[in-house]
Protein backbone atom coordinates (compact mmCIF):
# COMPACT_ATOMS: atom_id res chain seq x y z
CA UNK A 1 0.00 0.00 0.00
CA UNK A 2 0.81 3.46 -0.78
CA UNK A 3 0.29 7.13 1.10
CA UNK A 4 -1.83 7.63 -1.85
CA UNK A 5 -3.42 4.61 -1.45
CA UNK A 6 -4.61 4.76 1.96
CA UNK A 7 -6.30 8.71 1.65
CA UNK A 8 -8.11 6.82 -1.26
CA UNK A 9 -9.21 4.30 1.00
CA UNK A 10 -10.29 6.72 3.91
CA UNK A 11 -12.64 8.96 0.96
CA UNK A 12 -14.06 5.54 0.38
CA UNK A 13 -14.92 4.85 3.86
CA UNK A 14 -14.87 7.87 6.33
CA UNK A 15 -16.60 9.79 3.61
CA UNK A 16 -19.97 11.79 4.43
CA UNK A 17 -22.08 8.72 2.94
CA UNK A 18 -21.49 5.94 5.56
CA UNK A 19 -22.49 2.79 3.18
CA UNK A 20 -19.24 1.76 2.32
CA UNK A 21 -18.21 2.33 6.45
CA UNK A 22 -21.46 0.56 6.98
CA UNK A 23 -20.83 -3.21 5.77
CA UNK A 24 -17.72 -3.40 7.45
CA UNK A 25 -18.78 -2.13 10.99
CA UNK A 26 -21.97 -4.32 10.61
CA UNK A 27 -19.83 -7.65 9.88
CA UNK A 28 -17.88 -7.36 13.01
CA UNK A 29 -17.80 -10.36 15.67
CA UNK A 30 -17.89 -9.47 19.14
CA UNK A 31 -17.26 -12.75 20.22
CA UNK A 32 -13.83 -11.41 22.42
CA UNK A 33 -11.59 -13.64 19.83
CA UNK A 34 -9.86 -10.99 18.36
CA UNK A 35 -8.89 -9.71 21.11
CA UNK A 36 -7.58 -12.66 22.26
CA UNK A 37 -5.96 -13.05 18.84
CA UNK A 38 -3.99 -9.64 19.98
CA UNK A 39 -3.48 -10.43 23.41
CA UNK A 40 -1.23 -13.38 22.47
CA UNK A 41 0.16 -12.01 19.10
CA UNK A 42 1.45 -8.94 21.99
CA UNK A 43 2.45 -11.49 24.17
CA UNK A 44 4.72 -13.98 22.00
CA UNK A 45 6.54 -10.86 20.83
CA UNK A 46 6.98 -8.71 24.13
CA UNK A 47 6.97 -11.78 26.99
CA UNK A 48 6.11 -10.80 30.33
CA UNK A 49 6.97 -7.07 29.48
CA UNK A 50 3.23 -5.72 30.42
CA UNK A 51 1.01 -4.51 28.30
CA UNK A 52 -2.90 -3.63 27.61
CA UNK A 53 -4.99 -4.17 24.78
CA UNK A 54 -8.50 -2.05 23.80
CA UNK A 55 -10.76 -1.74 21.30
CA UNK A 56 -12.08 1.81 21.20
CA UNK A 57 -15.78 1.33 19.78
CA UNK A 58 -18.60 2.63 21.59
CA UNK A 59 -20.37 0.39 23.70
CA UNK A 60 -24.07 1.63 22.98
CA UNK A 61 -22.92 0.92 18.60
CA UNK A 62 -21.41 -2.56 19.80
CA UNK A 63 -24.44 -3.69 21.91
CA UNK A 64 -26.91 -2.04 19.39
CA UNK A 65 -25.04 -4.45 16.44
CA UNK A 66 -25.14 -7.31 18.66
CA UNK A 67 -28.51 -7.00 19.54
CA UNK A 68 -29.13 -6.45 15.28
CA UNK A 69 -30.99 -3.54 16.01
CA UNK A 70 -29.42 -1.89 13.21
CA UNK A 71 -31.77 1.34 12.71
CA UNK A 72 -30.85 2.31 15.97
CA UNK A 73 -27.21 3.17 15.24
CA UNK A 74 -26.08 6.36 15.45
CA UNK A 75 -23.62 6.18 12.65
CA UNK A 76 -22.02 9.85 13.26
CA UNK A 77 -21.02 8.46 16.79
CA UNK A 78 -19.46 5.31 17.01
CA UNK A 79 -16.12 5.80 18.83
CA UNK A 80 -12.80 4.47 17.22
CA UNK A 81 -12.77 1.84 15.36
CA UNK A 82 -9.20 0.71 16.17
CA UNK A 83 -7.26 -1.39 18.50
CA UNK A 84 -4.92 0.31 20.80
CA UNK A 85 -2.02 -1.53 22.31
CA UNK A 86 0.16 -0.19 24.88
CA UNK A 87 3.26 -1.52 26.48
CA UNK A 88 4.89 -0.82 29.17
CA UNK A 89 8.81 0.09 28.62
CA UNK A 90 10.14 0.49 32.00
CA UNK A 91 12.00 -2.52 33.32
CA UNK A 92 11.29 -4.96 36.21
CA UNK A 93 7.61 -4.11 36.67
CA UNK A 94 5.65 -7.19 36.62
CA UNK A 95 2.12 -5.92 35.67
CA UNK A 96 0.56 -2.71 34.17
CA UNK A 97 -1.64 -2.09 37.61
CA UNK A 98 -4.52 0.23 36.90
CA UNK A 99 -2.16 2.10 33.82
CA UNK A 100 -2.85 5.11 35.66
CA UNK A 101 -1.62 6.54 38.59
CA UNK A 102 -0.73 3.34 40.22
CA UNK A 103 1.54 2.59 37.74
CA UNK A 104 3.15 5.59 38.03
CA UNK A 105 4.02 5.19 41.51
CA UNK A 106 5.34 1.95 40.83
CA UNK A 107 7.85 2.98 37.91
CA UNK A 108 9.03 5.47 40.57
CA UNK A 109 6.66 8.26 39.57
CA UNK A 110 7.04 8.44 35.68
CA UNK A 111 6.16 5.43 33.19
CA UNK A 112 6.91 5.16 29.94
CA UNK A 113 5.04 3.76 27.24
CA UNK A 114 4.90 2.58 23.89
CA UNK A 115 1.66 2.69 22.14
CA UNK A 116 0.23 1.45 18.97
CA UNK A 117 -2.59 2.11 17.17
CA UNK A 118 -4.50 -0.27 14.59
CA UNK A 119 -7.35 0.38 12.31
CA UNK A 120 -9.95 -1.99 12.10
CA UNK A 121 -11.15 -0.70 8.67
CA UNK A 122 -7.99 -0.75 6.84
CA UNK A 123 -4.83 -2.66 7.31
CA UNK A 124 -3.02 0.11 8.75
CA UNK A 125 -1.11 1.25 12.10
CA UNK A 126 1.01 4.13 13.58
CA UNK A 127 2.63 4.29 17.26
CA UNK A 128 4.03 6.59 19.62
CA UNK A 129 6.09 6.30 22.56
CA UNK A 130 5.55 8.83 25.66
CA UNK A 131 5.79 9.35 29.26
CA UNK A 132 3.03 9.71 32.02
CA UNK A 133 4.17 11.07 35.20
CA UNK A 134 1.51 11.84 38.12
CA UNK A 135 2.12 14.35 40.61
CA UNK A 136 0.17 13.43 43.95
CA UNK A 137 0.93 17.14 45.41
CA UNK A 138 -0.16 19.06 42.47
CA UNK A 139 -3.23 17.12 41.34
CA UNK A 140 -2.17 16.81 38.32
CA UNK A 141 -0.92 14.19 35.37
CA UNK A 142 2.23 15.48 33.12
CA UNK A 143 2.49 13.80 29.52
CA UNK A 144 5.64 14.54 26.86
CA UNK A 145 6.79 12.70 23.94
CA UNK A 146 9.82 10.00 24.07
CA UNK A 147 12.37 11.43 21.52
CA UNK A 148 15.15 9.12 22.78
CA UNK A 149 14.76 5.33 23.53
CA UNK A 150 17.53 3.51 24.85
CA UNK A 151 18.38 0.37 22.91
CA UNK A 152 16.57 -2.04 25.20
CA UNK A 153 13.46 0.22 23.97
CA UNK A 154 14.12 0.21 20.76
CA UNK A 155 14.61 -3.08 20.53
CA UNK A 156 10.54 -3.46 21.75
CA UNK A 157 9.42 -0.98 19.30
CA UNK A 158 11.03 -2.61 16.12
CA UNK A 159 10.14 -5.89 16.93
CA UNK A 160 6.39 -4.95 16.67
CA UNK A 161 6.77 -2.81 13.83
CA UNK A 162 8.73 -5.80 11.96
CA UNK A 163 5.85 -8.09 13.23
CA UNK A 164 2.75 -5.79 12.32
CA UNK A 165 4.86 -5.39 8.72
CA UNK A 166 4.88 -9.05 8.41
CA UNK A 167 1.18 -9.17 8.89
CA UNK A 168 0.41 -6.97 6.22
CA UNK A 169 -0.62 -3.91 8.11
CA UNK A 170 0.62 -0.89 6.38
CA UNK A 171 2.58 2.12 8.39
CA UNK A 172 1.17 5.32 8.64
CA UNK A 173 4.00 7.87 9.30
CA UNK A 174 3.19 11.46 11.47
CA UNK A 175 3.12 13.34 8.43
CA UNK A 176 0.50 11.39 6.41
CA UNK A 177 -2.01 10.58 9.93
CA UNK A 178 -1.87 14.78 10.18
CA UNK A 179 -3.04 15.68 7.00
CA UNK A 180 -6.71 16.76 6.95
CA UNK A 181 -9.36 16.67 4.34
CA UNK A 182 -12.68 18.24 3.84
CA UNK A 183 -13.84 15.21 2.58
CA UNK A 184 -13.03 13.32 5.80
CA UNK A 185 -15.58 13.32 8.66
CA UNK A 186 -15.46 11.51 12.29
CA UNK A 187 -17.65 11.78 15.47
CA UNK A 188 -16.12 14.85 16.74
CA UNK A 189 -15.75 16.18 12.69
CA UNK A 190 -19.29 16.11 11.58
CA UNK A 191 -18.55 18.86 9.16
CA UNK A 192 -15.63 17.45 7.75
CA UNK A 193 -12.03 18.45 7.61
CA UNK A 194 -11.16 15.54 9.97
CA UNK A 195 -7.52 14.10 9.84
CA UNK A 196 -6.54 10.50 8.78
CA UNK A 197 -5.33 10.23 12.79
CA UNK A 198 -8.96 11.23 13.19
CA UNK A 199 -10.74 8.70 10.99
CA UNK A 200 -8.13 5.92 11.09
CA UNK A 201 -7.00 5.66 14.74
CA UNK A 202 -9.26 7.83 17.12
CA UNK A 203 -10.75 11.65 17.04
CA UNK A 204 -10.29 11.68 21.07
CA UNK A 205 -6.87 11.05 21.56
CA UNK A 206 -4.18 12.82 19.94
CA UNK A 207 -0.45 11.53 19.00
CA UNK A 208 1.80 12.97 22.16
CA UNK A 209 3.88 15.65 20.38
CA UNK A 210 4.33 18.20 23.03
CA UNK A 211 3.81 18.24 26.68
CA UNK A 212 0.84 18.53 28.32
CA UNK A 213 -0.76 18.24 31.77
CA UNK A 214 -4.05 18.15 32.91
CA UNK A 215 -6.08 18.34 35.87
CA UNK A 216 -6.49 14.69 38.15
CA UNK A 217 -9.63 15.23 40.18
CA UNK A 218 -12.17 18.63 38.96
CA UNK A 219 -12.70 21.00 41.71
CA UNK A 220 -15.54 22.89 42.49
CA UNK A 221 -16.49 26.44 42.34
CA UNK A 222 -18.75 28.73 44.82
CA UNK A 223 -21.77 27.73 42.79
CA UNK A 224 -21.10 24.11 42.64
CA UNK A 225 -19.71 23.82 39.13
CA UNK A 226 -16.81 21.25 38.75
CA UNK A 227 -13.90 22.62 36.90
CA UNK A 228 -10.90 21.10 35.23
CA UNK A 229 -7.47 22.30 33.46
CA UNK A 230 -5.50 21.49 30.50
CA UNK A 231 -2.17 22.85 29.61
CA UNK A 232 0.32 22.65 27.01
CA UNK A 233 3.65 23.33 26.90
CA UNK A 234 6.71 24.06 24.19
CA UNK A 235 9.82 21.77 24.50
CA UNK A 236 11.13 24.16 26.81
CA UNK A 237 8.34 23.48 29.42
CA UNK A 238 7.32 27.38 28.70
CA UNK A 239 2.94 27.18 28.82
CA UNK A 240 1.65 27.83 25.28
CA UNK A 241 -1.87 27.18 26.01
CA UNK A 242 -4.62 26.66 28.89
CA UNK A 243 -7.97 25.32 28.53
CA UNK A 244 -10.17 25.04 31.63
CA UNK A 245 -13.65 23.61 31.72
CA UNK A 246 -16.49 24.50 33.37
CA UNK A 247 -19.22 21.87 33.69
CA UNK A 248 -22.74 22.92 34.48
CA UNK A 249 -25.69 20.91 35.92
CA UNK A 250 -27.49 21.28 32.79
CA UNK A 251 -24.92 19.50 30.90
CA UNK A 252 -23.67 22.61 29.08
CA UNK A 253 -19.93 22.96 29.35
CA UNK A 254 -18.07 26.25 29.09
CA UNK A 255 -14.29 26.03 27.29
CA UNK A 256 -12.01 29.48 27.84
CA UNK A 257 -9.12 28.96 26.19
CA UNK A 258 -6.00 31.85 27.50
CA UNK A 259 -2.30 32.18 25.81
CA UNK A 260 0.94 32.12 26.92
CA UNK A 261 0.07 35.56 28.87
CA UNK A 262 -3.13 34.05 30.23
CA UNK A 263 -5.26 36.47 27.97
CA UNK A 264 -8.64 34.91 26.94
CA UNK A 265 -8.46 34.08 23.55
CA UNK A 266 -11.42 31.68 22.76
CA UNK A 267 -14.69 30.66 24.55
CA UNK A 268 -16.59 27.58 23.56
CA UNK A 269 -20.07 26.47 24.64
CA UNK A 270 -20.76 22.97 24.23
CA UNK A 271 -24.17 21.83 24.02
CA UNK A 272 -26.83 19.51 22.74
CA UNK A 273 -29.07 20.40 20.68
CA UNK A 274 -32.16 19.02 17.91
CA UNK A 275 -29.48 19.18 15.42
CA UNK A 276 -26.70 17.00 16.87
CA UNK A 277 -25.46 16.11 20.12
CA UNK A 278 -22.48 18.09 21.78
CA UNK A 279 -22.73 20.72 19.34
CA UNK A 280 -19.89 23.51 19.84
CA UNK A 281 -20.70 27.32 19.60
CA UNK A 282 -17.59 29.16 19.62
CA UNK A 283 -17.13 33.17 19.84
CA UNK A 284 -13.15 33.84 19.40
CA UNK A 285 -11.94 37.18 20.19
CA UNK A 286 -10.63 39.33 17.72
CA UNK A 287 -6.68 40.22 18.29
CA UNK A 288 -7.41 44.08 19.00
CA UNK A 289 -9.43 42.99 22.15
CA UNK A 290 -7.73 39.35 23.51
CA UNK A 291 -5.47 41.89 25.49
CA UNK A 292 -6.21 43.71 28.27
CA UNK A 293 -3.01 45.90 27.34
CA UNK A 294 -4.65 47.47 24.27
Amino acid sequence: MTNSELIKLCKKYFSKDKTELKQIVLGFEFTGREYKNWKKWTSTIVGSQPFDVSFRMMKEATELIIAKKYNEIDWNFLGDLSWEIEILLNENIVKGYDWDKVLCSKCNGTARIFKIYISDIIPAFTYETFSMTYSKSGNYYEFQPINNLSDREENIVNKIVDALNIKGYFFVSKKIISKRLKSLYSDCHTEGNASIFDVLFSDVHNIQDRIERFSDNSIKDVFGKEISWREFYDENGNLTKRLEFHYFTSKNVLEIETNSKHEIVNVTVCKDTKKQTHQKFRLKLPPQYSSPNQ
